[in-house]
């Protein structure tokens, strides 16, 4: 019995210490709208098209990510993002 919970902590160990690498992967898709639609979709002042529309960033490639939302007859709005460690790596390395 006791091999048999010394086994299961273990699959439990190497399972929590791989999932941060499964859950957050190399790429990050961000979703961006706007009410009304179609509004122009700027990334690091490189148009890429209009809204609602779902990007995919290749992590390595950035450490922050300028978004500017454009329409006529309205503010436009800009926001930066950010990359940043997860929780699920420290939740992996603090099993390790």
């Amino acid at each position: 019995m006791k091999i048999i919970k010394t086994l299961l902590a273990f699959i439990l160990l190497i399972g929590l210490s791989s999932s941060a690498t499964i859950i957050l992967g190399p790429t990050q898709s961000i979703g961006i709208s706007s009410s009304p639609s179609k509004a122009k979709i700027f990334i690091n002042n490189e148009e890429i098209g209009n809204t609602p529309k779902t990007v995919t960033l290749n992590k390595k490639d950035f450490k922050e990510i300028w978004v500017r939302i454009e329409l006529d007859g309205y503010y436009p709005f800009e926001t930066v993002l950010t990359r940043r460690t997860s929780g699920w790596v420290g939740l992996g390395i603090s099993f390790m």
